[in-house]
């Protein structure tokens, strides 16, 4: 028997080998992945975020209304908006909380300024629709503006006008909805 006796007439020519292009296509690869890996890495260890939750964070510890800051009380309040203003070297410089306070079991303005022992150490002046409570705590002048509204479920129940000189003396403190904005600055 002869080699080409053994051979099939229908047996596939063999194919050019390819392995060297398809090597170098995959490193190419690797190398590009592992380079990203890389940038990745060291762009998340060398910069701090920016997220929404440090602002919150630096504004709260800034105004002295942190939960660190007042380690004794049980509750908090959460702002719903919080901003700060930094210097070139990233400290904060000034910051401003809006609270929406609502009145529900034990919460209310009242509630708020005890939590926050706000109106102790500096002024306080009461005017027909709020307060304003101004002190210096740690070196920063510490401003709280509460303006009186009707709930949002009863926009039509709009609280009485208080002509009191003692703003802590106001019986809206416990009874209507508030907006209280709380700055700080240097």
């Amino acid at each position: 028997m002869s080699l080409s006796d053994t051979e099939s007439p229908t047996a596939a020519p063999a194919r050019p080998r390819r392995s060297g292009i398809r090597v170098a296509v995959l490193s190419l690869l690797a190398v590009s992945a592992g380079l990203g890996l890389f940038w990745l890495a060291l762009v998340l260890t060398t910069q701090e975020p920016r997220s929404r939750t440090s602002d919150v964070d630096a504004a709260e510890t800034f105004a002295h209304v942190s939960v660190d800051q007042h380690p004794d009380e049980i509750r908090f309040y959460v702002a719903a908006e919080a901003k700060v203003a930094r210097s070139a070297s990233g400290a904060v410089v000034s910051s401003r909380l809006r609270y929406d306070i609502k009145v529900v079991r034990d919460s209310s303005v009242a509630d708020f300024i005890r939590t926050y022992d706000i109106g102790r150490r500096g002024k306080a002046v009461a005017s027909r629709t709020g307060a304003v409570y101004t002190e210096e705590i740690d070196g920063r002048v510490r401003t709280v503006r509460v303006e009186y509204r009707a709930p949002k479920h009863q926009p039509d129940q709009e609280p009485e006008p208080y002509t009191g000189s003692d703003p802590l003396k106001d019986p809206r403190l416990g009874t209507s909805a508030a907006t209280v904005v709380v700055t700080a600055e240097d």
